[in-house]
């Protein structure tokens, strides 16, 4: 479902609610944020069994945000998705370094980051969070499947390893009513009906409905991994920008990383 761009559709506006809860893990290593005046939202999770994957999944994606904001002058991007892929990178450099410094090849995290404006959606994934479309009752995958094999759970990139992450990247064309649901595998993977759980039954979109979408697919998984949920519905109506919504404090990141200095 990969979009040509051509006219724009200025008049649409995205309302985002997002949740994650724990399960019966002992604490939580997915992690989400969202800065709802740049458009931009991210979801993350830590690489399990490994070393500081909640750590690594926080820092992911505050770095994430810091480096959107910091490209918003640099005049050298053709398109939202060249950028998007950009940020990717870095997020990853930096990471990669501090991985070397604290001696934990294995650690590190998915990221699933998307950027709208203009009617468009631009996704970039690594790693098994994935993003799916909700529209007219159908629901369609937006991200890669980032893992080696149907029947592994082994990812094919992750953030913080030294290899190039290689991000799936594609834009998307909205209209008025689609849900979009940026989410762990602890959503996808523990249920079976998520275009049920996401279909907003003729509910006019609004930040509520956001959230409650949100709030639903989490709380409809089985609760044996973290599970965490970013749920875009696309309306016409007048949209107010709100201030950066970190899913924690974000002074809390990188310094995480076993005494490694703030970004």
């Amino acid at each position: 479902m990969t979009a040509t761009r051509g006219s724009t559709n200025e008049n649409l506006c995205m309302y985002v609610g997002g949740y994650t809860e724990t399960g019966y893990r002992y604490h939580n290593e997915d992690y989400f944020a969202m800065d709802e005046q740049e458009q931009v939202y991210v979801v993350s999770d830590g690489i399990g069994g490994a070393p500081c994957g909640d750590y690594f999944s926080r820092a992911s994606c505050n770095l994430f945000l810091r480096y959107w904001r910091e490209t918003k002058e640099e005049l050298v991007y053709d398109s939202v998705e060249e950028r998007l892929k950009e940020v990717i990178v870095r997020t990853n450099s930096y990471l990669s370094d501090q991985n070397d410094l604290i001696g934990n090849p294995g650690s590190g995290c998915t990221l699933l980051a998307a950027a709208f404006g203009d009617g468009f959606l631009s996704v970039g994934s690594v790693g098994d969070s994935r993003a799916y479309l909700l529209r007219d009752n159908s629901l369609h995958p937006l991200s890669g499947a980032g893992r080696r094999d149907s029947t592994s759970n082994r990812l094919d990139y992750a953030i913080g390893y030294r290899s190039n992450p290689s991000p799936v990247m594609s834009t998307h064309r909205l209209q008025k009513d689609d849900v979009v649901v940026l989410c762990t595998d602890g959503v996808w993977e523990k249920q079976d009906n998520l275009a049920e759980q996401l279909n907003p039954e003729g509910v006019q979109p609004s930040k509520r409905l956001a959230n409650d979408l949100a709030h639903l697919v989490v709380e409809a998984s089985d609760g044996s991994d973290n599970a965490t949920a970013v749920v875009l519905v696309a309306g016409s109506t007048d949209f107010a920008p709100q201030e950066v919504t970190p899913m924690a404090d974000e002074s809390m990141h990188c310094a995480l990383l076993r005494g490694i200095p703030q970004v």
